[in-house]
Parts: structure tokens; C-alpha cells; sequence
């Protein structure tokens, strides 16, 4: 069952998603991620949302992503989604949900996982996605189900 969904807005910012015709929504938060090993550090996006969205886009899929993050982050962490021309949404929050993975040995097994900050919660009652064919969001900084 294809979404029913589009971004209105020139810049995506908090806009809507109106009718359209979309595979899948994804909606989550598009994290940022300071990934430090024995010799970098440095920054990149990541979440399910931003991981899904680009894969499906690459098979093929019309994909749309709500998402929050601060507003100065917005240009680092969509620059790829919008190259592969996948629709965004981005409500602002007053923080990103950032993430600091540390890999203190060459085994990338083990890590660090640090929480430095979470961008404000998704509510069910949004109009930008409640009443869409979406997967729904989960919360990045779980590390396991809670029922």
C-alpha cells in the first residue's frame, strides 16, 4: 500500500505532507553521529529513518521522511537525502538527537554509546503523518524494544 503524501513548502520546513503518491514515509529522527576512533573523529548522519530512506530511494522507492532536528544542523545531515531527491520534512526542534559512538580498539565490536542530546518527541496526533500509511517512529536512543 503506497503513502499518500508530498511536502509542501519550498523549504521543507515545518511543512505538511499532502496528497501525493509516495511508497513509504519514513518518520524518525535523522540523528547526528560523532563516530571517534584511535586516529578521527568525525560527524555524519544517521537513524533508521535516514538509513531506510536511502536504500529505498536506491531500489527504486518514492520515499518522503518526517523528521526533527535543530535548525542548524538541517543543512549537514539532509544534504544526501535531498541529492537523492527524497522529500523531507523537518519540523524544528531546539535540539538534534546526537549520538557519540567510541571505538577505543580497532575491534569494532566494541564501543562506547553516549546520548549527548534527543530532539523533541514525535506525537500521534501530528497532523504531518497521523493519517498516512507511514512506518512509525521509534525512538533512536532505546537500545532495546519497551512495551
Amino acid at each position: 500500500m503506497a503513502a499518500h503524501l508530498a511536502v509542501m513548502g519550498a523549504d521543507h520546513n515545518n511543512a505538511l505532507l499532502m496528497p501525493s503518491v509516495y511508497d513509504v514515509c519514513a518518520v524518525g529522527h535523522i540523528t547526528r553521529d560523532r563516530v571517534r576512533t584511535e586516529d578521527q573523529v568525525r560527524q555524519q548522519p544517521g537513524g533508521s529513518a535516514y538509513y531506510l530512506s536511502l536504500v529505498l530511494r536506491r531500489l527504486g522507492r518514492q520515499v518522503a521522511v518526517v523528521t526533527k532536528m535543530a535548525p542548524a544542523d538541517e543543512l549537514l545531515l539532509l544534504m544526501e537525502l535531498k541529492t537523492e531527491k527524497i522529500d523531507v520534512s523537518c519540523t524544528y526542534s531546539r535540539t538534534t538527537t546526537t549520538f557519540e559512538n567510541i571505538y577505543p580498539h580497532r575491534n569494532s565490536d566494541l564501543r562506547v554509546h553516549k546520548v549527548h542530546s534527543v530532539a523533541a518527541p514525535f506525537l500521534a496526533n501530528r497532523s504531518e503523518w497521523s493519517s498516512s500509511a507511514v512506518l512509525p517512529p521509534r525512538p533512536a536512543h532505546y537500545t532495546r524494544d519497551v512495551a
